[in-house]
């Protein structure tokens, strides 16, 4: 607010507040008591504007965004253009980026981040900690896992926000360390999520917690205390009649069934899972359903009904906004299966390198070691030695840094 803007409001002229501010001059006792009103008016809309964003910010942590999410964000829209304070507008900024990442505009949500960056001088800890937080959360959705764990680690460094924000960080700590396969990182944070989720009785979230220490142990080979955490999810989830979780934790027990060679209990789970994904529309759940319950198919022998699984998920793939780096992993891996059961090896075999150079470039390296295996052993089928050889190599090469990760 300049000088012109204060003498409207207090009707007074330019002149006469700069002889005030200068010291020339005592303000009217009339004129003071406005002052004092406006400043009392300021303040409330400052602290109403902060409190609204603070909702806003904690709406946007659940995993389904309800429809006051989007009353808010049109209400902060309007009410951002009366605020001067230049911290809370940055505040505002940083959350509607947030927002934009949510919703799955990726690239708008990287471009305000980039207009945000030419103020960071006057960033406090607090913002610092948002920024990061969003900026992690935006390389997660592009798939690029160790930046985003050096945006969440920073963001740890700078914490000085409400407990639900910490436990929400936490959480997602744990969770790209589970994707990059750092699984004592990963569990060490689940348990620091889990206390703070279970002081504020967020039984949802511990639904999470579960779930993801269950992964955990699945990957460190502990299939007993994967199938204990699970069996937690999906009673807990139940109880709260949380069907994103039921369905969740009925996929990961057909996957772990199915790591036992149990396929035809991990049918049974994978078709239960994906039920439910179909009733709650949870499109990413559904066709990673779809791509492993096609995988089981193929398994047992019934090529048809793998291919017409295969052929559905594909479909839903093409629901997904293009952004969604996760969901082309997953429609290439369908295409892949789509290729072998039709025996287009031409198409199989390109593919296939398109995916384990991708896979390495974003360091999935447990993935990329799995299909560099399996084309070699497609090259030596095909008496194609140097071939096998090389991703033989690559393939080796991908599981010595998946060790390397671990012992971080």
């Amino acid at each position: 607010m300049d000088q012109s803007d204060l003498a409207k409001l207090l009707n007074v002229s330019v002149a006469y507040i700069n002889q005030v501010e200068e010291g020339n001059i005592n303000p009217s006792d009339e004129v003071e008591k406005s002052i004092s009103h406006l400043f009392n008016i300021l303040n409330k809309s400052f602290e109403v504007f902060n409190a609204l964003l603070k909702e806003f910010y904690l709406l946007l942590l659940d995993s389904n965004l309800s429809e006051e999410v989007f009353k808010i964000e049109k209400r902060l829209l309007k009410e951002v253009e009366c605020i001067q304070n230049p911290l809370l507008i940055l505040k505002y900024k940083i959350f509607h980026a947030n927002f934009l990442r949510r919703t799955n505009k990726i690239n708008e949500a990287h471009d305000q981040l980039r207009v945000i960056e030419k103020s960071m001088q006057l960033f406090d800890k607090e913002l610092f900690f948002y920024y990061f937080r969003v900026k992690g959360g935006l390389f997660y959705n592009v798939n690029k896992l160790e930046s985003s764990l050096s945006m969440f680690q920073l963001a740890e460094e700078n914490m000085t926000v409400n407990e639900e924000a910490v436990a929400d960080l936490y959480y997602n700590i744990a969770m790209v360390s589970t994707h990059l396969f750092i699984l004592p990182k990963a569990l060490e944070y689940i348990q620091k999520a889990k206390r703070f989720y279970k002081e504020l009785g967020y039984r949802k979230k511990l639904c999470w917690c579960y779930s993801l220490a269950g992964t955990c142990y699945t990957r460190l080979k502990d299939n007993l205390m994967a199938e204990k955490y699970h069996v937690k999810t999906l009673l807990l989830s139940k109880e709260l009649d949380y069907e994103e979780f039921i369905g969740k934790s009925l996929h990961n027990l057909a996957t772990l069934e199915s790591s036992r060679g149990n396929y035809l209990k991990a049918k049974e789970y994978y078709l239960e899972s994906l039920t439910l994904a179909k009733r709650t529309n949870d499109l990413p759940h559904l066709i990673q359903s779809t791509l492993n319950i096609s995988a089981i198919f193929r398994d047992l022998g019934d090529y048809k009904k793998a291919l017409r699984y295969v052929e559905k998920g594909i479909k839903w793939c093409g629901q997904v906004p293009n952004e969604a780096k996760l969901i082309k992993r997953f429609e290439t891996e369908l295409f892949l299966l789509k290729y072998f059961l039709k025996e287009q090896w031409d198409q199989y075999e390109n593919l296939t390198i398109e995916l384990i150079d991708f896979l390495s470039k974003s360091t999935s390296w447990s993935s990329a070691s799995k299909h560099a295996e399996k084309l070699a052993n497609f090259y030596t089928k095909q008496d194609r030695y140097m071939e096998a050889s090389h991703y033989y190599k690559i393939a080796l090469e991908a599981k010595e840094k998946l060790g390397k990760v671990n012992n971080v």
